[in-house]
C-alpha cells in the first residue's frame, strides 16, 4: 500500500521547532499513527510507543514517572489519552529542562483521538507546552497529490482569467477518495459495513472512555437525525424532541460527537452591519461518505437521489474540504453569514489580519449574475476587507463575472494550481 504524504506535516514538524510537544487530535482511522510513525522514522529518528502495546500501557499507568525517563527523546506516543497519569509528568519533565536551560523543543510528538478539551488534565498540564493541530481524513488534493492548496490561492491579489478544465467534476468520485485512509485506498471494501463497524468502535470505546452515557445505544439514531439536517441551523430543542431527549441530554451528547471529530459547527459570522444576523451555528459531518451513509444512501448512487440530498452533500463536502485547508494553512477561521431577512453567504472565510473571502455551494452547471446576490451584499458591508467572492460548482469553467466576482470550478478544490498564472 503507497504512502500518502499528508499536507499536515509541514506544519507539525514546525511545530516541533517551536514547542516542546506537539498533539495531533483527530478522528480515529485519519491516519494519526501512520503519519506519526512516519515521522518518527523519517524525520526524528524516535521512538515509537503505541499505548495499543498493552505491557506499555501498563507500565506508563502504573509509573508514569519512570516511563517518560527510561523512553529516549524525541519519543513519539501513540494514543496518549489512554493514560492520563502521565500528563502531569509531561510537565514537570518540560519545566526541569527550560529550568536548567536545556531545551526542550520537539521532545515529544502526541497522538489522541479525542479533542484536548476533552481531557482536561492534558489541557491543564501542557498550556503553553504544547502546540495543537488536527488531522482530519485524506482531503480531494492529498489524493491528488497536489501542494497549491485552493485557501492560500483565492486569497492572492491576482486577476483570474477565463479558462476551461478537461476534468469533469465528479461529486461521488471526489467522495469515495477524499475520506478516511483505509476506505480511500482499498476500494474493496463495503462502505456500509465499514461505517457500522466503525461508529459501533467509535461510540464503545472512545465516547465510553470520555464521558459515562447512559444511553449509549441512542448516538447511533441522534447521529442519523443529525445527518439529516446537515447544512441546518443548529436548534437544540427541536432536535432533542426528535430524538426524545431532554436538551441538556441532546446537547451533552452532541458536544460528544464533536469531540470525537465525528461533526462540526460553523458558526456565523458577526459584524456592524446594521442588520439582525442569525446566531445559531450550522452541523456539518467531518466525513461526507459517512454522512451519506448514515442518510441511507451509496455515494455511487448519488445521481439517483433528490436533489436537495445533493445540493446537502455537495455543501458537506465542500465544508470538510475547506476545514482540511484551514488546518493546514493555520491562518483563518470558517463562518457562514446569514441575515434575519435572509440574505446569506454559505462560508466565510477571515483571515488573522480581516481580510475574507465569500464562497457560495451552487449544485447547477449553470451560473447567472444573479446568484452573486448574497456575495455582493457582504461586499457592500464589509468594504475594503473583502477579498473576493467565489460560487462553486460543477462545471468545467471558471468564469470572472467582475474582477472580485468568480464562478469556479468545484475541481479548484482538488487541484488549485491550474486556475492562476
Amino acid at each position: 500500500m503507497n504512502y500518502i504524504p499528508r499536507h499536515i506535516t509541514s506544519s507539525i514538524l514546525r511545530g516541533l521547532e517551536s514547542m516542546p510537544a506537539v498533539f495531533i487530535s483527530g478522528s480515529r482511522q485519519a491516519g494519526k499513527s501512520t503519519l506519526a510513525y512516519k515521522i518518527a522514522k523519517e524525520n526524528l529518528n524516535a521512538e515509537y510507543v503505541s499505548f495499543d502495546d498493552l505491557s506499555l500501557l501498563s507500565f506508563a499507568k502504573s509509573n508514569p514517572e519512570g516511563f517518560l525517563d527510561q523512553i529516549p527523546k524525541p519519543a513519539v506516543i501513540d494514543e496518549v489519552q489512554m493514560a492520563p497519569e502521565l500528563f502531569i509528568h509531561l510537565k514537570q519533565y518540560i519545566d526541569r529542562k527550560r529550568l536548567a536551560n536545556e531545551n526542550p523543543n520537539g521532545d515529544f510528538l502526541l497522538t489522541g483521538s479525542s479533542s484536548v478539551t476533552t481531557i482536561p488534565s492534558l489541557a491543564e498540564a501542557l498550556v503553553g507546552r504544547v502546540f495543537l493541530i488536527t488531522l482530519l481524513p485524506f482531503s480531494s488534493s492529498e489524493i491528488a497529490q497536489k501542494n497549491d492548496n485552493f485557501i492560500p490561492m483565492i486569497f492572492r491579489e491576482e486577476t483570474f482569467v477565463r479558462s476551461h478544465i478537461r476534468e469533469a467534476f465528479s461529486l461521488s468520485e471526489a467522495i469515495r477518495k477524499a475520506t478516511f485512509p483505509q476506505l480511500s485506498i482499498d476500494t474493496k471494501i463495503n462502505p456500509s459495513d465499514w461505517f457500522n463497524s466503525y461508529i459501533q468502535t467509535l461510540l464503545n470505546r472512545d465516547v465510553r472512555n470520555i464521558a459515562q452515557i447512559e444511553k449509549l445505544h441512542e448516538l447511533p439514531h441522534i447521529l442519523k437525525v443529525m445527518a439529516s439536517r446537515t447544512g441546518g441551523l443548529i436548534n437544540d430543542a427541536d432536535l432533542a424532541r426528535t430524538t426524545q431527549l431532554n436538551q441538556m441530554t441532546f446537547r451533552r451528547y452532541r458536544s460528544l460527537l464533536s469531540n470525537v471529530f465525528l461533526t462540526f459547527l460553523v458558526p456565523p459570522w458577526f459584524g456592524n452591519i446594521g442588520k439582525r444576523l442569525i446566531k445559531a451555528p450550522k452541523i456539518y459531518f467531518s466525513d461526507t461518505m459517512l454522512m451519506i451513509y448514515l442518510l441511507g444512501y451509496e455515494v455511487s448512487g448519488l445521481k439517483t437521489i433528490d436533489m436537495n440530498i445533493t445540493g446537502m452533500v455537495l455543501e458537506n463536502y465542500v465544508a470538510t474540504e475547506l476545514q482540511k485547508q484551514l488546518s493546514v494553512s493555520g491562518d483563518g477561521s470558517l463562518f457562514f453569514f446569514r441575515t434575519g431577512d435572509n440574505k446569506e453567504v454559505d462560508f466565510i472565510i477571515e483571515k488573522r489580519n480581516g481580510e475574507m473571502v465569500g464562497i457560495e455551494v451552487k449544485n447547477s452547471a449553470t451560473i447567472t449574475s444573479t446568484d452573486f446576490a448574497g456575495l455582493r451584499f457582504l461586499k457592500e458591508h464589509i468594504k475594503e476587507r473583502f477579498i473576493r467572492g467565489i460560487i462553486l460548482y460543477p462545471g468545467q469553467d471558471l468564469i470572472p463575472f467582475d474582477s472580485d466576482m468568480i464562478a469556479m470550478p468545484l475541481y479548484a478544490l482538488t487541484d488549485a494550481g491550474q486556475f492562476h498564472n
